[in-house]
């Protein structure tokens, strides 16, 4: 009876005290009908209200069979040159915004996490008329074509041209951005090592004017998939400002549905790290604030791209603590009739002492009489 009550116990105040912590993954499809995926990605966006600049910084990891690939990322103006970043910038963010770690003992399971970046299979090509390369840069293993086109037929000409998959969706999705204006930036990536089936790219930052700070959150529909398809996808994005920020999508009838997760403003000490690792350019005066947004969403609702400004709460967040459960055996009978022992050997004396005073107060009341 009272092992069975002892169980029931520890099993309920357990369920009561479970977190979960955990954390993105796109489906790409290649020209040559090969699977490529993205495994982990990280950004960071710093964005400078006065010089109206924003930093965009992103390392990703790929798993994939083709020896070469690329991905677009469209930008408001031309960016400068690319730079490489450490990537001890990350490895900073993760630790001064982790959770903190409790641990619990339990008896008898648990799960993980995956991402998200805009991608198409390329094959790199020369050639191609109607569309203005403005610059081509190569850094950190990265080759970039910097392009404006006038028309969106252009475009698809280039990309034709060029190797990657043109694809009715993919010319649909870009084609807005073409209309606006904006830069479509043409990333290729070749592997070192063709025999692998991963390539792990070094940070990279991109940094533009904007009048806006933003992240290129909306994709083709045919890489939205079905709702409850495919892993769980994770969005993190580390944002640097001078105040708590929000994110909404520009799309007024669609809510986004990442969340921030952290917001602290940092100290002298992790705003003179960040300049060290993320490069002398950068501005990250004091008073900075960082805000942490986590996205879990699947499919996601890219309908369009994502905006940032300043939250209308301006007060810390802390991410609830992770807790790790220690799995045990069960006890043996040996080990309750221990715990039965020192029960009884705490127990029983105090009982017998409150007991033995209540006695004594009892008689001298009644001698007293």
């Amino acid at each position: 009876m009272h092992r069975t009550l002892f169980v029931a116990l520890l099993f309920v105040t357990l369920g009561a005290l479970f977190r979960s912590y955990s954390a993105d993954a796109c489906a790409p499809v290649s020209a040559s009908g090969k699977h490529v995926a993205i495994a982990t990605e990280s950004a960071l966006i710093i964005w400078d209200q006065d010089a109206q600049k924003q930093h965009f910084i992103r390392r990703a990891s790929f798993e994939t069979k083709v020896p070469y690939f690329g991905f677009l990322v469209p930008t408001p103006t031309q960016p400068e040159p690319l730079a490489e970043v450490s990537d001890e910038v990350f490895g900073s963010l993760e630790e001064w915004t982790r959770p903190e770690v409790q641990t619990e003992i339990i008896y008898g399971e648990r799960t993980i996490w995956p991402l998200s970046l805009f991608m198409l299979s390329s094959k790199i090509n020369g050639g191609g008329g109607g569309v203005a390369v403005l610059a081509q840069h190569r850094v950190a293993g990265l080759e970039c074509s910097v392009l404006k086109a006038s028309d969106t037929k252009a475009l698809q000409r280039w990309l034709d041209e060029h190797g990657y998959d043109a694809r009715p969706a993919l010319m649909e999705w870009i084609d807005p951005y073409v209309k606006k204006g904006w830069i479509i930036n043409a990333f290729q990536i070749a592997k070192d090592q063709t025999e692998k089936d991963s390539l792990d790219t070094k940070a990279v930052r991109m940094t533009f004017t904007t009048d806006r700070p933003f992240f290129p959150y909306s994709e083709p529909v045919d890489q939205r998939g079905e709702k409850g398809a495919g892993p769980v996808r994770r969005l993190r994005i580390f944002f640097l400002a001078n105040a708590r920020m929000q994110g909404s999508l520009d799309e007024k009838k669609t809510t986004w549905p990442g969340k921030p997760v952290w917001a602290n403003p940092l100290d002298d000490d992790q705003r003179a790290a960040l300049v060290k690792q993320g490069g002398t350019e950068l501005s990250v005066p004091e008073g900075t604030w960082l805000t942490v947004f986590e996205d879990f969403s699947s499919p996601r609702p890219g309908v369009s791209d994502l905006f940032f400004s300043p939250a209308a709460e301006q007060t810390p967040l802390k991410r609830p603590p992770i807790i790790h459960y220690e799995r045990r055996g069960p006890l043996s009978t040996a080990s309750w009739i221990f715990i039965g022992v020192v029960t009884v050997a705490v127990v029983f004396p105090v009982v017998l002492f409150v007991v033995e005073v209540r006695r004594l107060r009892a008689r001298r009341a009644s001698s007293s009489k």
